[in-house]
């Protein structure tokens, strides 16, 4: 069950955080694929690091990726305020 939820995670969060950055669905993809990547090379290295399990490892940093991501929208939208 833990499996399921970590797969399903890392499936949606990475486009969900390329969805909070880019206008086109083009774009969304390049960015969807590089948060994917950027997750998984991040949360390996922080699992190595602090000897923790490497899937937990590789949600948390695509967690922080997609709450950064969320910045950006905050300053878009006061922005256009």
């Amino acid at each position: 069950m833990v499996g399921l939820l970590l797969i399903t995670g890392m499936l949606i969060i990475p486009a969900a955080m390329a969805r909070n950055l880019s206008s086109s669905p083009q774009s969304m993809v390049i960015y969807s694929i590089i948060g994917g990547l950027l997750s998984v090379i991040i949360g390996l290295f922080t699992s190595l690091e602090f000897n923790t399990s490497s899937g937990p490892s590789i949600i948390t940093a695509a967690l922080l990726l997609f709450i950064l991501s969320l910045f950006k929208i905050k300053q878009s939208i006061k922005l256009k305020n």
